[in-house]
């Protein structure tokens, strides 16, 4: 799903000694003029559920306010937060499920090449 897009996005990668159970499948767009808002609702009205990535980090979540960070104190963080998706992942999902996100994404991808 991925391999072809490396160029566009940022994937989590593990190696082979890694026994994995992610619960999400996450993805950071490398240029942000890909626009992470528009990429969110192309994938939302395509009935695929996302959410942003490290939204809780103390510089982009108000509940952490108080601990007094600045903006630009976590650089490739923020990077992930303000161009970041995760996709959940569970037991219920089919090959077709995962077939027609990775369709839905290419689409995306492809439809900004273009632009």
């Amino acid at each position: 799903m991925t391999r072809d897009l490396e160029d566009r996005a940022y994937f989590v990668k593990s190696s082979k000694r890694e026994g994995l159970a992610p619960h999400a499948f996450s993805l950071t767009l490398k240029d942000p003029s890909l626009d992470y808002g528009k990429f969110y609702d192309f994938l939302d009205k395509r009935g695929i559920e996302c959410k942003r990535n490290f939204g809780s980090m103390p510089t982009q979540h108000g509940a952490f306010k108080h601990l007094g960070h600045k903006l630009g104190e976590f650089p490739e963080a923020e990077f992930v937060g303000d161009n970041g998706l995760h996709f959940g992942i569970h037991q219920f999902l089919s090959k077709d499920d995962m077939s027609y996100a990775s369709e839905v994404i290419h689409e995306y991808f492809s439809k900004k090449i273009m632009i």
